[in-house]
């Protein structure tokens, strides 16, 4: 008995074909640029990320799917280099596919939204997007939990497609300097974030102040800059206070 029903076993388990399902993300067919609109309404983004079925089985209309959106900045340490997050409240999009998706069959799904931050100079940033299926009827499991997330790297312009280009700015976190090394002009600019009452030193490495200046009350730029004529050559800190937030970097003089 024991034996007929080990054959019957192997003969079922030999007749059934397993059907595997591996939802990936093929490529971000946009944005390849961002382009602030202006610094009141911020910047638009229209993604289409094209998710591909690598596996065996059709996915079916109907099926649940999650999705998101990060624009990162690399110049942030982790954790704090996420400048906006599509859904803003939710760690992902729960939808609803519209169509099958056969075998090596893709599928676009579209963001429409406005980044309500802007930026003055242009700078690199990352798109990462994520997919994955959710909740089939079948219980199946993404057998390639891998190809599910990517990052494209791209360039965030401010609204005039202007001024310093990427390879030229310095930057780091939230204050920009440029350029750096600086001749008679020191430009400082604030990023992805509000302006508040702003003071911009330049202190020298003994911890003495060569340059201190006010800016209050100002909230539609953050675009400041110090005339650096009188300043010694050599290496300073620049340190800009933004209401309670405070700011430091190296920057260079050389006449």
């Amino acid at each position: 008995m024991k034996k007929t029903l080990t054959l019957l076993l192997l003969t079922i388990c030999a007749s059934t074909t397993f059907a595997q399902v591996n939802w990936a993300i093929k490529s971000l067919k946009s944005p390849t640029e961002l382009v602030t609109e202006s610094s009141t309404t911020g910047t638009p983004i229209v993604a289409v990320i094209e998710c591909e079925n690598l596996g065996t089985e059709t996915v079916k209309a109907g099926d649940s799917i999650i999705f998101n959106l990060l624009v990162l900045s690399p110049d942030l340490p982790a954790g704090q280099n996420i400048l906006y997050r599509y859904p803003e409240n939710a760690s992902y999009v729960l939808a609803v596919l519209s169509e099958d998706v056969p075998p090596n069959g893709t599928y676009d799904i579209t963001i429409n939204q406005t980044i309500p931050i802007y930026t003055s100079i242009s700078i690199n940033v990352v798109v990462g997007v994520s997919s994955y299926l959710l909740d089939r009827s079948a219980n199946l499991i993404d057998s390639d939990s891998t190809n599910n997330l990517l990052g494209a790297p791209i360039i965030w312009y401010n609204e005039y497609r202007n001024g310093v280009s990427v390879n030229e700015v310095d930057y780091n976190g939230k204050v920009a300097a440029y350029p750096n090394p600086a001749n008679d002009i020191l430009n400082v600019e604030l990023l992805y974030t509000k302006v508040a009452d702003v003071k911009i030193e330049l202190v020298d490495l003994v911890g003495k102040s060569v340059i201190s200046e006010g800016f209050p009350n100002l909230s539609e730029h953050g675009a400041f800059q110090l005339s650096t004529t009188s300043i010694k050559n050599g290496v300073y800190i620049l340190k800009v206070t933004n209401g309670s937030e405070i700011s430091t970097r190296k920057v260079t003089i050389s006449h």
